[in-house]
């Protein structure tokens, strides 16, 4: 019994040793030396063989390991790498070893300089692109990441994937991506076409969002929600998480950089310095230093690229909000509507995670109200918020702010400025000083504000320096300008990535752009735009300074073949599109590429999100109304001007800005203005290089025109003799519909002029209201109200020929109606009135624009007067009436001969 236990003994530890010693022998024969030599074997055996993608494979996996042949693998690669072994292969092959080579490289192991690797993808493409796109495909996708020129993989991918799908309708894959190259151009219909036979394969994907927002913008609501709501979801929390990461981190860095700065962890110098300043400069030097530590913080960067990728769902987001709205709207069933209003309501408070039940969540549902279209609920909210805090400073600070980022400026305005009274020291003074110097009434004002800030924090000192050079622009101190503009960018430059310091630089690098005409400025503007708005998608003051760098862009892209914006100093605008047509026809181009233009989509998507985030501006409205003009489309006048009119627009300040120049308390700095940039009108006019080119000399010299009329209005002398001779040579040299209202508006200008000298109620209307009314209005008007007046007008050459101008304009655009068109002839050519009269009467167009107006210059004389007009082109003399007396009623200023024919 012994003797068996001690040789069951015996065999145990037999065993063991027996397993030591074969666990031991695997581990070797499994070591990473070994088996990247057995894989060097098979590698080459495999070249042999001609299986270059098995090869590849194996050498980039010792390329990647961690033993002593790693040299080996890199070589094993390189030696691939020919164009002779890979040009026979099938495309599919000879991608994959360029992507093992790829693979080598993000392991540290470079086989080949990535410019040899792009190469050697390009060659390939060109041999495969024909015969086989799938594969040519597969060889762009291996070596697009070392690609800089990432157009040219676009443009390279673009014909490859159309082909593909061309051969492969089924390929729901290859639509995505196809569906992705063309969303970046906005071909929605394209895209619409590619996606929809795959919408129920494209669950979470980009082509659920192009598919998603496309059906939202053509209000094919339930198919946007369907698309739109699963692709958000986790990608929002995604969102939620990174922006959260990125505070805190910056929180984190900011009190460890001025901990260590506490205990002596700068240089020498730095406290030297620091003890020999006084309060002011000490408070720059803290500032410099920490921004300095976050500008190099790599971590800090990488979190800010992660935020700024994952921000992407943002604007899907606030698609999805609108959709729900609107499907919200749609029902009937009161019970449903209220849960779509919830639904929405939930999407929108998903873009920032604030917790329920405290003062931050509150503020933001008050915000989510106005984009609700809830004004009343919003405002409720925000002033039982204030009443329950006894409106302390920090509550003041926090709903002005967003008061201001859903448009109501001059509401935000006076909570600032209540908050800057109740603050207890300097500091919170002087940040109060900072928020309302961006709710600046004008330049002034705003240079007030901030000279009341911490002129130690650089983005105040970069705002000193803008404005500054805005104040001197205006003043016609271009070379002031351009400095104080300079040390704004080098005061911004110092200062760490943020959405602040982007959208500042963006602004000064536009503000260049507007004052030399210099693109590559334009272009570095609209990036540092475009990244600042990456960062924070739901920003409308971000979306809105977006709108205007776009829209200029679009303009500078449409009038490029014919304008030359450098040469005028000038950035681009839509109303120069004036000068390229001269008909219909020509008129219907320029249209047609207006329609096609990338930045005009771009500019009008963010639009539509402009007039959600800051429903109460109305300048998120502007850019959407100057293109449904433009093209005379009248379902989007209405729709955008309904809106507006919903979302009860804060017209405070331009009703008050518009007052002051009535009673003329801000009348010298705008002659100031004027008459600076008619100076500088004049030298761009005189340059040799412009005489040589007609289209942009007429525009040159409509911007000196208008700014001459404009003094005139205000009460300056005007040489109209000039008037005449400047635009009778611009449309000598380029007719077209921009100068033909040139020398209608110099002729009747001139004429106004004449006849002020001669008619004591005509120059009396225009020294009273010419401030407000312009002169075309006041000139009809009299002509149509007082018999002295129209014996004498009508018998004025310049008028004579007005009306001949006006008739030519009539027959080369049928479509261009107005009142003023009407009363020119209606007491000369009875017959030729009443069939503008008639075709006046059921224009759905000029409804619209009239409508327009009523809704951004209530109470405006122009306004009035346009009503009053085309009641009476309609017959309806009644109407006339009511509209006079309900204006007058209102206070608004019209000249007492308006209406006197009523009386007769």
């Amino acid at each position: 019994m012994g003797n068996t236990k001690r040789n069951t003994k015996h065999i145990a530890w037999a065993v063991i040793a027996t397993a030591v010693l074969a666990i031991g022998g695997w581990r070797y024969y499994q070591s990473p030396d070994l088996v990247a030599a057995r894989q060097l074997k098979q590698a080459a055996e495999a070249k042999a063989a001609g299986l270059l993608s098995k090869a590849a494979q194996l050498y980039a996996d010792v390329a990647s390991s961690h033993s002593n042949r790693v040299a080996d693998g890199t070589a094993g690669l390189r030696s691939l790498l020919d164009a002779a072994l890979l040009r026979p292969l099938p495309a599919g092959d000879a991608s994959e070893v360029l992507l093992q080579a790829r693979r080598a490289r993000e392991a540290g192991q470079v086989a080949a300089p990535s410019q040899r690797l792009v190469a050697l993808g390009w060659e390939l493409i060109d041999v495969h692109s024909k015969k086989d796109p799938r594969g040519a495909k597969f060889v762009l996708d291996a070596v697009a990441p070392l690609e800089s020129d990432k157009g040219k993989v676009a443009a390279a991918a673009e014909p490859l994937l159309e082909r593909i799908v061309g051969a492969e309708p089924g390929d729901s894959a290859a639509a995505i991506q196809f569906a992705e190259l063309l969303d970046r151009r906005r071909a929605c219909a394209r895209c619409e076409a590619l996606l929809a036979p795959h919408t129920a394969k494209l669950a979470g994907s980009e082509g659920a969002r192009i598919l998603g927002q496309i059906y939202a913008g053509k209000g094919q609501l339930d198919e946007s929600y369907a698309l739109l709501q699963p692709y958000s979801q986790d990608k929002l929390k995604v969102f939620q998480q990174r922006e959260l990461e990125y505070r805190e981190t910056v929180d984190s860095l900011e009190k460890e950089a001025f901990e260590k700065l506490k205990q002596g962890g700068a240089p020498p110098d730095f406290y030297k310095k620091y003890d020999a300043s006084d309060e002011a400069t000490r408070r720059e030097m803290v500032g410099n230093y920490i921004g300095e530590q976050l500008s190099g913080n790599q971590k800090l960067k990488s979190l800010l690229q992660a935020l700024r990728e994952s921000a992407t769902i943002v604007p899907v987001a606030l698609d999805l909000g609108v959709v729900t709205v609107q499907r919200a709207q749609k029902l009937s069933d009161p019970a449903a509507r209220n849960a779509q209003f919830e639904a929405a309501e939930k999407v929108f408070l998903s873009i920032r995670g604030a917790a329920g039940n405290t003062d931050s969540y509150r503020l933001y549902l008050g915000q989510v109200y106005y984009w609700l279209g809830k004004q009343t609920e919003g405002k409720k909210l925000f002033d039982e918020l204030l009443e329950s805090h006894h409106r302390n400073y920090g509550v003041l600070m926090e709903v002005g702010s967003l008061m201001r980022s859903v448009g109501a400026v001059h509401d935000a305005r006076m909570l600032i400025e209540e908050a800057h009274g109740k603050a207890k020291d300097n500091a919170e003074r002087e940040s109060a000083a900072h928020v309302r110097s961006v709710m600046n009434t004008d330049v002034e004002d705003e240079l007030l504000w901030l000279e009341r800030s911490d002129r130690s924090v650089g983005r105040v000192r970069a705002s000193i320096h803008t404005t500054r050079a805005m104040i001197a622009e205006r003043k016609g101190q271009r070379a002031v300008a351009r400095r104080e503009y300079e040390s704004a960018l080098a005061e911004l430059e110092k200062l760490p990535e943020s959405t602040t310091q982007l959208n500042s630089l963006g602004l000064v690098q536009l503000a260049l752009y507007a004052m030399e005409g210099d693109a590559k400025q334009r272009d570095i503007g609209l990036l540092k735009l475009d990244q600042a708005l990456a960062l924070s998608p739901a920003d409308s003051i971000l979306l809105l300074n977006n709108i205007s760098a776009v829209e200029s862009a679009a303009a500078a892209a449409l009038l490029a073949d014919r304008v030359e914006l450098p040469l005028l100093r000038s950035p681009g605008n839509f109303e120069m599109l004036e000068f390229l047509h001269d008909d219909e026809g020509s008129r219907e181009q320029i249209r047609r590429r207006v329609r096609e233009n990338e930045a005009v989509k771009k500019a009008l998507a963010y639009s539509e999100k402009a007039s959600l985030l800051a429903p109460r501006n109305p300048n998120a409205y502007v850019f959407g109304l100057t293109v449904a003009s433009l093209l005379e489309d009248v379902t989007s006048l209405q729709a955008i001007t309904e809106k507006a009119r919903a979302a009860q627009l804060d017209l405070a300040d331009m009703q008050a800005h518009k007052r002051k120049i009535a009673e003329g308390t801000e009348l010298k700095p705008l002659i100031e203005q004027m008459t600076a940039y008619s100076q500088r009108a004049t030298v761009v006019l005189q340059q040799p290089a412009l005489q040589r080119l007609p289209a942009s000399w007429a525009v040159a010299a409509r911007s000196w025109q208008n700014a001459q009329i404009a003094l005139m209005r205000w009460g300056r002398p005007v040489d109209t003799d000039a008037l005449v001779k400047t635009a009778r040579k611009a449309h000598a040299g380029q007719p077209s519909a921009g100068t033909r209202w040139m020398l209608m508006e110099a002729l009747e200008a001139r004429a106004a002029q004449r006849l002020s000298k001669t008619n004591v109620s005509f120059a009396s209307d225009l020294s009273k209201h010419g401030r407000m009314i312009d002169l075309s209005m006041l000139v009809s008007l009299h002509i149509d109200e007082d018999a002295e007046f129209r014996r004498l007008a009508l018998a004025d050459a310049d008028i004579v020929e007005v009306q001949s101008l006006l008739r030519e304009r009539a027959r080369r655009y049928p479509s261009k109606l107005s009142t003023w068109g009407w009363l020119m002839f209606r007491h000369t050519d009875a017959a030729y009135a009443q069939s503008f009269a008639a075709r006046l009467s059921s224009d759905p167009l000029h409804a619209a624009i009239l409508r327009v107006n009523e809704t951004f210059g209530p109470n405006d004389a122009q306004t009035v007067i346009g009503q009053y007009h085309l009641s009476l082109a309609s017959g309806d003399k009644s109407k006339a009436q009511r509209v006079l007396d309900d204006a007058r009623k209102a206070g608004v200023a019209l000249p007492d001969l308006v209406g006197r024919q009523l009386k007769v």
